[in-house]
């Protein structure tokens, strides 16, 4: 219940500053199946990555991050509760 909450409101902001900066061309999802497994392996061109790709997905995903993170206050229990994992 709470990723649910939480990952619209994450969504709702991301999608929006990704607007107001030019926007993002999403290619590719109906190859991404509703179910079962699949690896999403982004370039991490900037920091932006993980947030942009996980605002577009059509399905519930689990991140690896950098153990690092999860050490930060607010964005580690923020990392968590939106599926991370620490690596």
């Amino acid at each position: 219940m709470v990723y649910r909450i939480l990952r619209g409101i994450i969504v709702f902001i991301v999608r929006l500053l990704v607007a107001l900066l030019g926007g993002v061309r999403v290619q590719g999802l109906e190859n991404v199946p509703r179910t079962g497994p699949v690896i999403f392996a982004p370039n991490h061109l900037s920091y932006s990555d993980g947030p942009v790709l996980g605002s577009y997905m059509p399905r519930a995903a689990w991140f690896m991050g950098k153990a690092e993170v999860f050490s930060v206050p607010i964005l580690g229990w923020l990392a968590a509760a939106l599926h991370g994992f620490p690596v």
